[in-house]
């Protein structure tokens, strides 16, 4: 299952669906109440839609993957897309039966910053994870993921990266640290 969380992401999500919607058994959206046809362009991907406000970041990602139907879920943004380079890992380790011998897949991001790519990856996260293995915790922002019991998980690490749209444009930016700013002030 790929759970991802939108609130009037039409302008990026429709790049995220396509990059995984032939090689997915179940597509799992949570909503808080979009209003730019973000919810529709989900629906014509055959995703399942749930409407949820929004409490913060961990809290609205585990709640997609409470949703999920499947054993695996796979956590990505809106505002990323899964090239076929990392599809293929995924298909690859999936044939070679990696998916019984290990409870989560570690995977970086890479970084798209105003058209042009970053030399500074995300840090590896168990994006790719058995659903009972994983939990974010934090509040409204950087919720952070982890795997419930480390100290016995087997983590296998892949070599291929997510792309993520961080910002098109300087408005964007701007946008993006106000609305981090008024989250960041409810935690206090």
């Amino acid at each position: 299952s790929v759970c991802i969380v939108t609130k009037n992401n039409q302008d990026t999500i429709e790049r995220c669906l396509q990059s995984i919607f032939s090689w997915v058994d179940e597509i799992v959206v949570v909503d808080s109440d979009s209003t730019d046809g973000t919810v529709e362009i989900c629906e014509d991907y055959g995703a399942e839609i749930h409407q949820l406000e929004f409490n913060g970041f961990a809290d609205i990602k585990n709640a997609a993957i409470d949703r999920a139907d499947n054993q695996w879920v796979f956590i990505i943004d809106s505002d990323e897309w899964v090239p076929k380079t990392l599809k293929n890992e995924i298909i690859e380790e999936y044939k070679k039966g990696s998916f019984e011998r290990v409870d989560a897949f570690g995977i970086k991001k890479k970084n798209k910053m105003f058209g042009r790519w970053m030399h500074v990856d995300h840090p590896r996260r168990p994006l790719l994870a058995k659903k009972d293995s994983i939990h974010f915790q934090g509040k409204y922002i950087h919720e952070r993921l982890s795997v419930k019991d480390s100290s016995n998980s087997k983590i296998k690490n892949l070599t291929e990266k997510i792309n993520h749209l961080a910002y098109s444009n300087v408005s964007g930016k701007v946008k993006k640290i106000d609305q981090y700013a008024s989250l960041q002030a409810l935690e206090y």
